[in-house]
């Protein structure tokens, strides 16, 4: 959602609902608000929008604000985009994001942009519900912000304070540090004594470690002989190892041999051994077999007698059974008839309860019906009753109100319409002096610009020139020193200084030559470049006695010379070049450049070299000799080379440097003019803004006053009005209650009539209604009666056949159960005889397999004994064995 905002002072209007507000919390939430309450909210996150039936919540709350910077009015930083955009994001982890221009910044930063602008969260340019009351109703402390926000003062106080801070945190730094410093000088001492410690530490771990060292060298020595004694011991062991070993091999054979015997006798005495278990075998295979007989024999005999009382139980319990029978078949019958007298006097009472709940019925019906209708009369009263007593209040809040009217009425003040008049007048020639001087304020702002850019550019001619000349003073000067460095160093100036002659002028200080050629006269004169002039040469006499160590040459000025002789034809005497205005100087220049000549190049030099004269030779500008017979290549090969070509550029800098002088102080006098331009400007400037901050705070103050007397007047004029009208509804509303409260009591009475006599009938229907009711109950009462004594007497019908059924069960079980115990004494009987069979067999089949062991013949007599036991009402006929041990069988003689 986007919103141009067409000028600098914009209302929003609109009705109520519509979002205003919202554009405005946008605004001051973009600013950098952090009270959630100042934004009619009870969490930050409660900006973001929360979703709706056809919307999903978002996640995110973004606003951003696009200032025009065109006249660069921000300050800081950002004066120089001609747009700045502010924006402000919220996630609801509660994540705030502040952008200028897309940059990630602090909400410190957003705050001092607008700083001393009036605009920001809690300015006075966001004019919003209820500001101007609070303005208006300000303490001075709360309104001296505001004066100082429009005035452009509360940024240098924010400055104030955040330097003030930034002091007291350096102080605070400072402190720490020192304590720090005297904590660490406390513990130098102790950490020295460690340090000392720590390195007698070393030096005696160092010597341990060279001890440890040896005392291992000699542990290793010891072990490697020890090592060398075992070995010898292990070469002796090995060899008794074989010996024993050998030993070994001969018993193992032995002992093998005797093994084998050894398994031989073992095999014979396992077989006899065999014979000797098997036999065992038989004989508690036998024992065992004769124990089951007797056991089995006396749990078939207890068998048997436990069938047998079973049996006579069970016949006995069906005898008790037919008697229970007969009897209770007696009883079924008399049941019978009970029930069916019970049910028909169910019958009989079912018959008579219908009748009587019609009766009931219809009296409760009545009853109901007249209670409702009381009810309906009670309730009619009770709203009558109701508006009676509203009506009542009605009229007495009527009379109150009336009469608080009437004071309020009589105490209303009249506005003074003259002053607020006067006020009108004023602040209209206010805000023509304003609107006048914010016209010269921009007039002077737009000029502003063009004045400081003037200012800028004559300042950057200022610094171009200033620099140029800069440079020309430091080539002049590096220059001179080259060259008084070039003439104070070498052999010759110790020897020059002992003959006071180093102050001589030298020639090539005298000598101008044109652009090019320097080094060409250089290649021609050489040493004679640097000369000593002096007035008289015979001087020089006497310096052949003492010579100097290097080349040196002298020369002394000639007023008086002979005519130059004329260049041959198509040649340029090499001394055109030089300008020369001292005669003695030419006289010497025409001596030492006699027969000199001018070539453009080499290639001309070669090609003209046969116009050349005897002696003669051309040179060319890079200093190469050419004669009819030989060429002489120029190379730089001492430092002083080239001192006239420096000596010349150092002249043409000083006529460079005196126009650049002049250039520069040119730029600053432009420069001084553009930055007075400037400062009567910018003072120009501040004092339209005085004058436009003194005009807007008049007529802020004239505005206040006359919103304030207006307002007055306003509510005075709406207050009046509404009271007249107040007093007419009243009258009106008077009127009209205490005809609703005349009705009301009429129709009151005749309720109250009317539910008297709905009373009485009521009583009447009541009474017969609860006469019907008792006579229903009772009959229900007695119904019941004998539903439960009908139920009583089938309950005892149904027990008495189950009872019965019961019965007859019984016997045909009992029955069952004799006929299954006889069929099981039958059969117990006939296991009893085939055991007494197979007891009698084996004591006979017995004795004849085992006759050849003693231990044979008495078990088998044993058995014998035993199957005489069991057949105690027979005659036992001994066996064979039985006959040959008598004696050790005496119970079967």
């Amino acid at each position: 959602m986007n919103f141009q905002v067409p000028g600098q002072l914009v209302g929003v209007v609109g009705p109520n609902g519509c979002g205003k507000s919202n554009i405005i919390d946008a605004v001051r939430w973009v600013l950098g608000e952090s009270k959630a309450s100042e934004l009619r909210g009870e969490s930050m996150q409660d900006v973001i929008f929360n979703g709706s039936t056809n919307r999903k919540p978002a996640g995110r709350a973004s606003v951003e604000l696009v200032f025009d910077n065109a006249m660069g009015k921000a300050a800081g930083q950002w004066g120089q985009y001609a747009e700045i955009a502010v924006k402000r994001t919220l996630t609801r982890d509660g994540t705030s994001s502040y952008y200028i221009n897309n940059q990630a910044v602090r909400r410190r930063d957003i705050q001092d942009i607008f700083l001393g602008t009036g605009l920001g969260p809690r300015a006075y340019a966001i004019i919003g519900q209820g500001m101007i009351s609070r303005i208006i109703e300000a303490r001075p402390e709360e309104l001296r912000i505001f004066l100082e926000e429009a005035a452009g003062v509360s940024k240098y106080k924010e400055r104030r304070r955040e330097t003030e801070n930034r002091l007291h945190d350096t102080r605070e730094n400072l402190t720490r540090l020192e304590d720090i410093l005297r904590e660490l000088n406390t513990n130098l001492e102790k950490l020295e004594a460690q340090a000392a410690v720590a390195k007698k530490f070393n030096e005696l771990t160092g010597d341990q470690e060279e001890k440890q060292k040896l005392l291992w060298l000699l542990r290793k020595n010891e072990a490697k002989a020890e090592q060398e004694k075992f070995f010898r011991e292990i070469e002796r062991a090995q060899i008794d190892l074989e010996e024993q070993t050998a030993k070994l091999r001969h018993v193992e054979t032995e002992l093998e041999h005797m093994r084998q015997a050894h398994y031989g006798a073992g095999d014979r005495l396992h077989t006899a051994q065999g014979h000797l278990y098997q036999t065992n075998s038989e004989i508690g295979s036998l024992e065992a077999q004769i124990k089951f007989v007797i056991e089995s024999r006396n749990r078939l005999q207890s068998q048997l007698n436990s069938l047998t009382a079973q049996r006579d139980q069970w016949q006995r319990q069906g005898t008790q059974h037919q008697d229970d029978l007969a009897e209770a078949e007696i009883q079924l019958e008399e049941q019978g008839m009970r029930v069916e007298q019970a049910q028909q006097a169910v019958q009989d009472g079912n018959d008579k309860v219908p009748t009587l709940e019609q009766a009931w019925r219809e009296a409760q019906l009545k009853t109901t019906e007249s209670r409702g209708k009381i009810m309906q009369i009670q309730q009619q009263i009770e709203l009558e009753s109701a508006h009676q007593r509203n009506a009542s209040n009605i009229l007495a809040g009527l009379a109150v109100r009336r009469e608080r009217l009437a004071q309020e009425k009589s105490g209303l003040n009249m506005p003074d319409d003259a002053h607020l008049s006067n006020l009108k007048l004023q602040l209209e020639e206010k805000q023509a002096s304003l609107e006048e001087a914010s016209m010269y304020l921009e007039e002077a702002q737009e000029q502003l610009p063009k004045l400081e850019e003037e200012r800028r550019t004559a300042q950057e001619l200022v610094s171009k020139e200033t620099s140029e000349l800069a440079q020309l003073e430091a080539r002049q000067s590096a220059l001179k020193q080259l060259q008084e460095s070039v003439q104070t160093q070498g052999k010759v100036q110790p020897w020059l200084e002992k003959h006071e002659l180093a102050n001589l002028p030298r020639l090539w200080q005298k000598l101008h030559i044109d652009a090019g050629w320097e080094t060409a006269l250089e290649s021609v004169l050489r040493e004679r470049m640097s000369a000593l002039e002096v007035s008289n040469l015979d001087w020089a006499k006497a310096f052949f006695n003492d010579a100097p160590p290097a080349k040196l040459a002298l020369f002394a000025p000639n007023p008086t010379a002979a005519p130059a002789e004329p260049a041959p034809n198509g040649l340029k005497p090499f001394i055109n070049l030089l300008q020369l205005n001292d005669p003695g100087l030419r006289t010497l220049m025409q001596d030492w450049l006699h027969n000199v000549f001018i070539a453009d190049d080499t290639a001309s030099a070669f090609v003209d070299r046969s116009k050349l004269p005897a002696g003669a030779f051309f040179v060319t500008k890079q200093g190469h000799v050419v004669s009819q017979s030989s060429v002489r290549f120029y190379a730089s090969d001492s430092e002083q080379d080239g001192m006239l070509a420096r000596q010349q550029e150092i002249e043409n800098l000083t006529k460079q440097q005196r126009a650049q002088y002049m250039l520069a102080e040119e730029a600053k006098s432009r420069a001084v003019r553009a930055d007075a331009a400037m400062t009567g400007a910018a003072q120009r400037l501040q004092e339209l803004r005085q004058r436009v901050a003194g005009l807007t705070q008049a007529v802020h103050s004239l505005q206040i006053e006359v919103m304030k007397l207006s307002e007055v007047q306003e509510r005075f004029n709406q207050r009046s009005t509404q009271i007249v009208a107040d007093l007419a509804e009243i009258e009106m509303q008077e009127v009209e209650q205490q005809q609703i409260k005349a009705e009301s009591e009429a129709k009151f009475e005749q309720l109250d009539i009317e539910l008297a006599e709905l009373q009485e009938s009521h009583e009447n229907g009541q009474t017969d209604y609860l006469s019907k009711e008792q006579q229903l109950n009772d009959a229900r009462l007695r119904l019941r009666e004998l539903e439960r004594a009908a139920q009583e007497a089938e309950f005892s019908e149904k027990s008495q056949r189950n009872k019965i059924d019961e019965l007859k069960r019984s016997i045909a079980t009992a029955l069952e159960q004799a006929a299954q115990l006889f069929a099981s004494m039958q059969q117990g009987s006939l296991e009893l005889e085939s055991l007494d069979d197979q007891a009698r067999n084996r004591c006979w089949t017995s004795a004849p397999t085992r006759s050849a062991r003693w231990p044979t013949l008495v078990t088998n007599s044993i058995s014998c004994r035993n199957s005489c036991a069991i057949t105690k009402k027979r005659a036992c006929k001994p066996n064979a064995a039985c006959s040959r041990s008598a004696t050790a069988s005496p119970s079967c003689s």
